[in-house]
């Protein structure tokens, strides 16, 4: 469940706690920011028996700013998941959502900013599932809400490193398999721990 990456969330809250006393000038301006990077997923659904099952993949958002503290964005996390009661199978997000910056960043003319700006993500999730086995293949599709925390380092004016937690319940709507669609009200729960770079135009 979400509950095995709940340690790793300590980097995200130290780097939090260190940033709260930055005073200057801001440079996130309201314009996109696009970015993408590595993550580690992990996800649970009983009633299929998918429990706790584990895997990683690639992810990849973009963005507009409406201001140095808020913007909007969509992102699509595909994962290859490795069960240990089946083969590898695939598990798709697609996020709208919206980033809320805690605090202004700011940064010295005379020096490029390596500053740590945490955030709050809320998103919208569409999810699929698909596990394809040598006779049959089962989908899985649903929709919830996701929300996390995470923090950008960044290392330049427009360039900055995004680490970041964020969990999702998810309602399954739909489990299909052998030509059988069947409708579901049952809850999922994921887990994405992402690493990444992510460019402010």
């Amino acid at each position: 469940m979400i509950r095995s990456y709940f340690d790793k969330l300590y980097i995200v809250i130290l780097l939090t706690v260190l940033s709260f006393d930055l005073k200057a000038q801001t440079y996130i301006h309201d314009r996109v920011y696009a970015g993408g990077g590595f993550h580690f997923f992990n996800w649970t659904f009983d009633e299929v028996n998918y429990k706790n099952d584990n895997g990683n993949g690639l992810s990849l958002n973009v963005g507009k700013n409406l201001s140095p503290e808020m913007g909007f964005y969509i992102g699509l996390d595909d994962s290859e998941i490795y069960a240990e009661n089946s083969n590898s199978y695939e598990v798709t997000h697609f996020d709208i959502g919206v980033e809320v910056r805690f605090i202004e960043i700011y940064c010295k003319p005379s020096w490029p900013c390596s500053i740590a700006k945490p955030y709050f993500r809320t998103s919208r999730i569409r999810f699929k599932m698909v596990d394809s086995e040598l006779f049959s293949e089962t989908e899985i599709k649903g929709s919830g809400v996701g929300m996390g925390l995470g923090t950008y380092l960044f290392l330049g004016n427009k360039t900055a490193i995004d680490i970041g937690y964020i969990g999702g319940i998810i309602r399954v709507n739909e489990i299909s398999g052998n030509d059988i669609i069947t409708s579901s009200y049952h809850l999922a729960h994921s887990g994405r721990l992402k690493i990444g770079v992510t460019l402010f135009f």
